[in-house]
């Protein structure tokens, strides 16, 4: 069954452009490149992704729409297994936006994104070992199936505050998770987000943000098999800009309940004796510098906590501690009014306890990647 790492948030940076959007101009970008991953642990364990996306996104007054494709090959060798590998197309997310009219002072956003699945899905659930975890690999499920997230957002600004709320909720489709779980159903999501902003200064800024999710129960074949905890995230953030410079410092809370399982002889649900979602938290620090017009170079190191969860250690569902320390670097160079290079390093350590990827057993990660992408800008008439 699909980990339960985290829970999708997907509306706050949307809610977040209602006051950006073009009042009457035409944008379009077209980026791609490629981001290259590898990591290997003190258990002689290995992998590497590559994952090469496409991204177009438009404007045209008050109109926006997005779409993201790509294709990824991961390959490694864990523990107790043979080489392996994943490669193929992924799953493309398209959608689209409106900027409606105000009303009572609020501006406002409708719209709705898709996942098409285009990606690959049951596949043996022994090669799905090398992206089940989102801390080591970027691309963590080669293809999903059909879902419909439509949403609303709302914004407003006055002095120096600006505010944006906002919900939304997304039908997901069946599909074959793996080859031993087929016809899964993830359950449909629903979530609700809000953020207030505080310019003490046009320098100094401070933001606050909220966002609770909840699904409804995952079946697989049609039968109950379990329902998620419900989640909270909770982000505080201190920015500090200036003509060439700018620093960011936030932190993170990630928050879940206790999920339900199917109990046994599959009579209903039942909420799980203690909860085997730790809490999560993360810091993180950015910074940003233009040494000259059209040059930029950033920088920013994160620091991510998981606490154990409330099982005992030798539960085969407790998950232990896990400590994760990440440093990266950028470099973006305008070529010209339409033409952008990205260029990005970043490496990470990371101290794992035991938990059910690999029980009984600790482990120490390493881990690089270097990404480079293009930016195509065209602007249409204003």
């Amino acid at each position: 069954m699909p980990k339960m790492k985290a829970i999708p948030f997907a509306i706050v940076a949307l809610i977040l452009t209602l006051g950006t959007l073009p009042a009457a101009a035409q944008k379009i970008d077209g980026r791609t490149g490629f981001t290259y991953q590898a990591w290997t642990s003190d258990a002689d364990e290995s992998a590497s992704q590559w994952h090469l996306p496409i991204h177009l996104d438009l404007r045209a007054n008050r109109f926006s729409m997005h779409l993201t494709a790509g294709y990824a090959y991961t390959s490694g060798d864990l523990s107790g297994d043979t080489s392996r590998s994943i490669e193929g197309f992924l799953d493309t997310q398209v959608g689209g936006a409106f900027l409606l009219p105000g009303w009572i002072g609020w501006d406002w956003m409708a719209g709705v994104d898709l996942n098409l699945p285009t990606g690959r899905t049951g596949l043996d659930e022994r090669d799905l070992r090398m992206m089940l975890d989102p801390d080591l690999v970027n691309i963590i499920s080669p293809g999903q199936g059909f879902n419909i997230n439509p949403y609303l957002g709302a914004a407003r600004s006055w002095q120096r505050w600006l505010v944006g709320i906002g919900a939304g909720y997304a039908f997901q489709g069946k599909y074959d998770y793996s080859n031993l779980t087929r016809d899964y159903d993830p359950g449909d999501l629903f979530n609700v987000a809000a953020r207030v902003t505080y310019s003490f200064s046009d320098f100094w800024q401070l933001s606050f943000q909220g966002q609770y999710a909840t699904t409804s129960k995952d079946k697989i074949n049609g039968i109950d098999m379990m329902k998620k905890g419900d989640t909270w995230l909770m982000r505080a953030a201190l920015a500090r800009t200036a003509a060439r410079w700018d620093i960011t410092l936030s932190t993170q809370t990630i928050l879940r309940g206790k999920a339900r399982f199917v109990e046994a002889g599959g009579n209903g649900l039942s909420t799980e004796a203690r909860n085997s979602q730790g809490q999560e938290w993360t810091i993180d620090l950015l910074g940003g510098y233009r040494p000259y017009p059209g040059t930029g170079i950033n920088a920013g190191f994160q620091f991510l906590y998981l606490r154990p969860n409330d099982y005992e250690t030798t539960s085969p569902l407790y998950m232990g501690r896990r400590q994760k320390y990440t440093l990266a670097v950028g470099l973006i160079q305008q070529l010209t009014d339409s033409l952008e290079l990205d260029f990005g390093l970043k490496g990470f350590l990371m101290d794992d306890d035991p938990n059910w990827l690999h029980l009984n057993e600790s482990r120490e990660y390493h881990g690089w990647s270097v990404s480079a992408a293009i930016v195509h800008r065209f602007y249409g008439p204003r």
